[in-house]
């Protein structure tokens, strides 16, 4: 991340989260998954290795101007959100139900009893844009799916709203992502 985001930049959000965790976990857990769900679905998740490299989005950023972004890499959605607000010294507001997460990993998420937020995104980056608009319809013109998540805020909240209300964002307790 190079440069603050300020108040009222949107944040976008590439891929998917917890999509390197999605690949580990089918790999390492293969044997427990296979017994609630169908071998199909897993072989489906276990190829989201192609989705990894982030070059395209980083070159379209660079390409754009766009100065701040974050690559979730080994860090979670929240934590990385947490981060850019840090270091942006900003608040956000951000609907869950925005976040782009496949089916896959919210059933292997759900047996294996984790929360994908919090979990390894590598192949996801956070971008902090004034105008989200004409980034996400470069992105998906060169084939990212991108999404609209959030805004950075004036105050010092940093929060999520999802079906069950608003929760405060915390900086990430997870000790270990693998």
């Amino acid at each position: 991340m190079e440069d603050a985001a300020g108040p009222g930049w949107e944040i976008i959000m590439t891929k998917w989260a917890a999509l390197s965790w999605t690949v580990k976990a089918v790999k390492d857990h293969e044997e427990a998954l296979k017994k609630e769900l169908p071998a199909w679905f897993l072989h489906s998740a276990g190829d989201f290795e192609e989705y990894l490299d982030v070059s395209k989005e980083r070159r379209i950023a660079a390409d754009l101007g766009i100065k701040t972004i974050y690559e979730l890499s080994d860090s979670g959605v929240f934590a990385g959100l947490w981060d850019m607000a840090e270091f942006s010294g900003c608040g956000l507001k951000v609907k869950l139900s925005d976040i782009p997460i496949l089916q896959e990993t919210v059933e292997i998420s759900d047996i294996l009893d984790e929360n994908p937020y919090q979990l390894p995104s590598k192949g996801s980056v956070l971008l902090a844009v004034k105008d989200a608009a004409p980034i996400l319809e470069e992105l998906q013109s060169q084939g990212v799916e991108a999404s609209l998540i959030g805004r950075f805020t004036d105050s010092h909240d940093r929060l999520i709203i999802g079906r069950e209300g608003v929760r405060y964002l915390e900086p990430s307790t997870r000790e270990n992502f693998t």
